[in-house]
């Protein structure tokens, strides 16, 4: 995690273990709180795709648990990985999110 002045970017890389990327979530929860912060930016250009759909679902219900009030959440990863689900069910329950294939749209998206 990196405070760059105004967001807090933080790299998530390896499998995708959702409890393990929860732990990530909260440990960016609380740098932001921490860092007075309520824009985050994901990398997750290293994190490798999900085994099973079910595990973008609960990625997103982990966001939603995490990122209501007031934060605003980018991420970008490889296109390829791309299909929305995680984001959807986080933004159908409030969250303020986007998820895209560069660090330039996700960032021009963040601090719009």
């Amino acid at each position: 995690m990196e405070d760059r002045g105004g967001y807090l970017y933080i790299r998530i890389s390896g499998d995708y273990v959702v409890e393990e990327i929860r732990r990530h979530l909260v440990d960016a929860r609380e740098e932001a709180e921490r860092i007075g912060t309520f824009l985050l930016l994901f990398d997750a250009m290293d994190l490798a795709a999900p085994k099973q759909e079910f595990d973008r679902f609960a990625l997103g219900m982990e966001l939603a648990k995490l990122f209501l009030q007031g934060f605003r959440v980018a991420a970008f990863c490889p296109t390829y990985m791309i299909n929305k689900f995680t984001e959807d069910t986080a933004a159908n329950r409030g969250v303020t999110i986007h998820v895209c294939g560069s660090e330039e749209e996700a960032l021009r998206w963040l601090l719009s």
